[in-house]
C-alpha cells in the first residue's frame, strides 16, 4: 500500500497549518462558504455583518461577480416579458 493509493495524498500536507480552522455561520450553522446555498441567505448576511464584519467584507468583495449575474437575470426576465407582449398582440389581431 502506498500513501497515494486512491490518487490523493494521505496525512499532513506540507505548507498547511493544522488544525484547520473552519468558521461557521450562527444563522444556518454551516461553514461560511455554504451560506449562499441556504434559503435564508439574507439572514446569514445580516448575522455575518453583525458578528463577523471582517468576513462579511470578504463576502461582499467576492460577491461582486454575483451581482452582475443578478443584473443579467433581470435582463433575461425583461426579454421574456417582451416575448409575452408580442404573443398577446398577435393573438388579439
Amino acid at each position: 500500500m502506498s500513501d497515494t493509493e486512491c490518487g490523493l495524498p494521505l496525512g499532513p500536507q506540507p505548507g498547511v497549518t493544522y488544525p484547520l480552522i473552519v468558521e461557521y455561520c450562527g444563522n444556518c450553522s454551516m461553514p461560511l462558504e455554504f451560506c449562499e446555498n441556504y434559503p435564508d441567505y439574507e439572514g446569514c448576511k445580516k448575522w455575518l455583518a453583525e458578528k463577523m464584519p471582517e468576513q462579511f467584507e470578504k463576502l461582499t468583495v467576492e460577491g461582486a461577480d454575483g451581482e452582475a449575474g443578478e443584473e443579467e437575470k433581470k435582463r433575461q426576465k425583461k426579454r421574456r416579458q417582451g416575448d409575452d407582449e408580442g404573443k398577446e398582440k398577435r393573438g388579439g389581431s
